[in-house]
């Protein structure tokens, strides 16, 4: 502003418009900073299309919790490493036995998954950074997938003679429909058939009871019937 005036640029007043809201304000205290970037999450994420209960978890902690991740520098990188970390648990937790909880901390990691997306669209957003060709959230989400495969398994004995072609069969099918449904087939169903928050605490009641298998198998048609009544997702 000196070297403006200094030049002999004229002034002229911002709009008051456009002085109003989040996008623009005079910081002068540390709380100001958390109360800007909070309203600015919230008119970001706070309101929009319909969302699952796991995308709504995740939007709810993202603008509760997300102006504390982002002071504090790499938050994305720190729900990265979060859901790694979430997802060894529930890997141990399969280890013993506790396949409910193991789940359980799946469904965890899927939601952190959803959180890191979103902060990690505000970091670009700050940055002026386009996203990557594979973000990072794809990625964590195939491991989410692979997770829940896993799981699955091990809830499953495999019978003696059994192929292992069969065996690995039904939740193998179950994760590519969860993939391919919401990609071809539109409407209010198809976000809940892709919530694998919702998919983990489906799951878990099924291994406390030891139906596991069962419900996989259920899912399974529910998908193809569900792909095969909505109408087909328009490109573009």
């Amino acid at each position: 502003m000196r070297i403006a005036l200094q030049s002999g640029i004229p002034m002229r007043e911002i709009p008051a418009d456009a002085r109003a809201g989040a996008n623009w304000r005079m910081i002068r205290t540390e709380a100001e900073a958390h109360a800007v970037e909070t309203e600015w999450l919230r008119t970001r994420f706070g309101e929009g299309e319909p969302m699952s209960p796991g995308q709504a978890i995740a939007r709810q902690g993202v603008v509760s919790f997300g102006s504390s991740l982002l002071h504090a520098g790499n938050a994305s990188n720190a729900l990265s490493a979060a859901v790694l970390v979430v997802l060894a648990i529930s890997g141990g937790l399969a280890w013993f036995g506790t396949l409910s909880v193991a789940f359980l901390f799946a469904s965890l990691g899927a939601i952190l998954v959803e959180a890191s997306r979103l902060i990690r669209s505000a970091e670009r957003q700050a940055l002026g950074q386009l996203p990557p060709a594979i973000p990072r959230a794809h990625v964590l989400g195939w491991v989410i997938d692979a997770t829940f495969g896993l799981l699955i398994l091990a809830s499953v004995p495999r019978l003696f003679g059994e192929s292992l072609l069969s065996w690995m069969f039904p939740p193998t099918m179950l994760m590519m429909l969860l993939a391919l449904v919401p990609r071809v087939v539109s409407g209010p169903a198809t976000r809940l058939a892709g919530d694998r928050a919702l998919l983990g605490v489906v799951l878990a009641f099924a291994a406390g009871f030891g139906q596991v298998e069962p419900i996989v198998e259920v899912l399974a048609v529910a998908l193809v019937i569900l792909g095969m009544a909505l109408p087909l997702r328009r490109k573009g």
